[in-house]
């Protein structure tokens, strides 16, 4: 797996930022056979203008992304960072086996119907918690962060 940043944030140290890049390497062994990390190319960066704690976006193929963007926003402080990249790389590791897809602005989850993008979107936060992506990622998130601070 590479990982990169693409835009760091200039409040953190390159202590912070290393820290982070570890803590998706780690997340990656936890959520990705050897082989699938292998192949695994993601740009990190931080941007405290976004509205989120945290997004991944595949920057590829549909089907077989093999390239995404993890972005976390730093100015939310009630979770560590790496917290946030757990979450966030459970969508790496749902996108990447295919069982999240994303086209356009439709999303499939495994055999589900589609769901637009543009509908979750206008979801009050409650409601899209209970995606079953997002469910998933909740539901993961801790387990992966208290793992990585115990290593």
């Amino acid at each position: 797996m590479q990982v990169r940043y693409i835009q760091e944030w200039p409040k953190w140290n390159k202590k912070k930022h290393d820290e982070l890049v570890n803590a998706v390497h780690f997340f990656g062994k936890q959520l990705l056979s050897h082989q699938m990390a292998r192949h695994i190319d993601i740009e990190l960066k931080c941007d405290g203008e976004m509205k989120e704690m945290g997004t991944c976006n595949s920057d590829d193929h549909w089907s077989n992304p093999r390239f995404f963007t993890i972005a976390i926003n730093p100015k939310f402080t009630m979770q560590h960072p790496a917290a946030v990249l757990a979450h966030e790389m459970v969508h790496l590791k749902q996108f990447a086996k295919a069982e999240l897809r994303q086209k356009n602005n439709i999303l499939w989850w495994k055999d589900l119907p589609p769901y637009s993008v543009d509908a979750i979107a206008k979801l009050p936060l409650h409601e899209t918690e209970n995606l079953p992506w997002e469910w998933e990622a909740y539901s993961r998130e801790q387990e992966l962060y208290d793992l990585w601070r115990k290593r």
